[in-house]
């Protein structure tokens, strides 16, 4: 068995490995990769496949006039709960948000006359390095072109069966735009993808996998002048 020591790296490590990896991507231009990589972390923590510690956590309900806990969480088996992660995600501008250090932090608005909110911090945060791999870097290698063929072009009269994740991305990509418009630019779009179907629990494909797809989405609106 691993070593217990061996099992974690930082929260700094994880999120510069992924950078890095997502920077020497020819789709990725670098407007918004430190967005991009933070979304892709969250999505991958809060869907559960990369757990993570911290050396300190607090998460849970306060009444904000008696200062009181109403409801507190703790760690579960050493582990931080993956729902604190999906909290973070939805708060958004509350939050606080430090890869370098690995604090996470985050407050939701006060309500009510008992000024009921929810608070959360992580400090000294690691991910499961070898989730990590399997869940985020294995995603950046890229695929077969054959591979990449079977799973990237939907069904058509006598040909291939479509992957088993196409519909469900078409459905969030139809969303996404019609709801936000067009991303800036691939990578973010890529992103917000991923982070869709993983929130859902939907079969997420890998960026290699959506790539392809997203350039042709992007040609063919550019070229219609939307």
């Amino acid at each position: 068995m691993e070593p217990e020591e061996n099992r974690w790296m930082s929260a700094r490590e994880a999120y510069e490995l992924t950078a890095r990896h997502y920077s020497q991507a020819a789709a990725y231009e670098g407007d918004g990769l430190s967005d991009v990589v933070s979304n892709i972390l969250l999505g991958k923590m809060y869907s559960g496949l990369v757990p993570a510690t911290a050396s300190f956590f607090e998460w849970g309900r306060i009444n904000g006039r008696l200062r009181k806990w109403i409801v507190a969480y703790k760690l579960e088996e050493g582990i931080v709960p993956r729902e604190f992660w999906k909290e973070m995600h939805v708060v958004g501008a509350s939050s606080s948000i430090d890869w370098m250090s690995g604090d996470f932090h985050f407050s939701s608005q006060a309500q009510g006359f008992w000024k009921h909110h929810w608070i959360g911090g992580a400090t000294g945060t690691k991910l499961d390095r070898a989730a990590f791999e399997q869940a985020v870097l294995a995603d950046l290698r890229p695929a077969p072109l054959s591979a990449l063929n079977e799973q990237t072009e939907p069904a058509r009269a006598g040909g291939r069966k479509p992957s088993n994740w196409w519909p469900d991305v078409a459905e969030e990509l139809a969303i996404l735009i019609h709801e936000q418009g067009l991303p800036e630019s691939q990578e973010a779009l890529i992103a917000a993808i991923q982070s869709a179907v993983t929130a859902k629990g939907k079969p997420e494909p890998s960026r290699s996998q959506l790539q392809p797809v997203v350039r042709s989405i992007f040609s063919r609106i550019k070229e219609a002048g939307n």
